[in-house]
């Protein structure tokens, strides 16, 4: 096994079964005490061995500041947390991004009866990704910030999803008449600064279209990266006296420049060790060193994955697969903006989970007649034309029509999307 994710900086104070150490000071199959979040309202007395990887960062270390205490991880570390109570009250500035579109919206925090908002307006709008900028305790401040940032960035606050049949509405082709008049990459561009200004980062969206059943609530808790933790509205688990451990509220996040060595640790079965007296997840996931692999998912991932399967009598290919398990694939072993492959493209499903995830797509299909179901699965759902830009002359002939000499496209083709 090797270091996947290189988060904290040595001098963070881990429990050992002989006390606290510093983080750099640990090596291979010494021993920490672990957590196990789901149930435990104490630590363990015995302790696990763990694997220790350490590398040179520049970057953003964050401090995530809870009653008394302090740890500083990278920006992709994950924490468990809870909503507060208070998250229900409480409103959020939002960026989305669905495709080439991107915007800027508001919405509650928390229901009390629609869970997590931002997921319910990600499922609502039909986008792809999210990421709270901002926290508020009323609506007024919501809206002056939203209007804030959709002028600073340049982003529009335009609905994708426009609900009723009276007169005036606006349908899909509307909408993309708007977004056919901006400069896509322009505000991609500011997305990304606006993301980067409010301490957020592209790779890791706070909701997604692959992680729509994972609870987000007051009750249940969930896993989030340390560029997403709300202050004030989310809680971490704190250690205190005789090994008790309690949620406290997450009171600020400080962000400072950082040069040097971080360390990570892989922690068996429980994934969760106590770093500077808040508990704090698992680290280390990866491959043996000198691979070419990488991974970015969560480090709990599991080689089970539960997806809903598609309705056989809503099929196009006799194997196809649902677009999340290609999206889950995608966001474990990409980044956004990076490139896909896939030599059987059959239904397209790896296309629409490339659109739907920032990548950049390149499928083959033999078949002629999947070649016309994955272009026009491609222009259902992102409303563009695909253009043919190559043939190649063969014997046979397909049902694609090309655009070159009025000439009907040969059955091996190079379609761009």
């Amino acid at each position: 096994m090797g270091a996947h994710e290189w988060c904290q900086p040595p001098d963070t104070m881990v429990i050992t079964p002989h006390g606290s150490v510093y983080l750099g000071s640990l090596r291979n199959n010494d021993q920490v005490i672990p957590y196990n979040t789901d149930w435990a309202r104490k630590l363990r007395k015995h302790g696990q061995c763990v694997s220790v990887a350490s590398r040179h960062y520049d970057g953003t270390l964050y401090g995530i500041v809870a009653g008394d205490r302090v740890t500083h991880t990278t920006d992709g570390h994950i924490f468990t947390v809870r909503l507060k109570e208070e998250a229900a009250e409480a409103w959020c500035v939002y960026l989305m991004r669905r495709g080439p579109w991107w915007r800027v919206g508001k919405c509650k925090i928390a229901g009390q009866w629609y869970g997590f908002g931002l997921k319910s307006r990600l499922r609502q709008e039909h986008g792809e990704a999210a990421w709270i900028l901002s926290t508020h305790r009323d609506l007024a401040s919501t809206m002056c910030s939203e209007q804030v940032v959709s002028v600073k960035y340049g982003i529009p606050t335009t609905h994708w999803e426009i609900y009723g049949t009276r007169s005036g509405v606006r349908g899909f082709n509307d909408i993309q008449k708007i977004y056919d008049q901006l400069d896509l990459q322009r505000i991609h561009d500011n997305a990304v600064r606006a993301l980067l200004d409010f301490g957020r980062r592209i790779e890791y969206p706070l909701v997604h279209a692959g992680n729509m059943h994972t609870k987000l609530g007051r009750r249940d808790p969930f896993r989030v990266r340390a560029c997403n933790i709300l202050p004030g509205f989310m809680s971490v688990p704190m250690v205190r006296a005789r090994r008790m451990v309690e949620y406290e509220a997450v009171r600020h996040v400080d962000l400072q420049p950082y040069s040097g060595p971080v360390y990570s640790l892989d922690v068996p079965v429980h994934r969760h060790y106590v770093a500077d007296g808040i508990v704090t997840h698992n680290c280390f996931y990866g491959w043996r060193e000198g691979a070419g692999h990488k991974f970015f998912g969560p480090n709990n991932a599991t080689d089970l994955w539960h997806v809903k399967k598609i309705n056989p009598n809503k099929m196009v290919h006799l194997t196809e697969k649902p677009v999340e398990l290609a999206v889950r694939a995608m966001q474990y072993s990409s980044r956004a903006g990076e490139n896909v492959l896939d030599l059987f493209g059959g239904s397209g499903s790896t296309l629409i989970a490339a659109e739907q995830t920032g990548r950049k797509a390149f499928l083959m299909e033999l078949d002629a007649p999947y070649c016309d179901v994955i272009v026009q699965r491609f222009e259902n759902f992102t409303g563009k034309k695909a253009i043919c830009e190559k043939a190649v002359a063969t014997t046979e002939k397909t049902p694609v029509e090309a655009g070159v000499a009025g000439e009907r496209i040969p059955n091996a083709v190079t379609c761009s999307v």
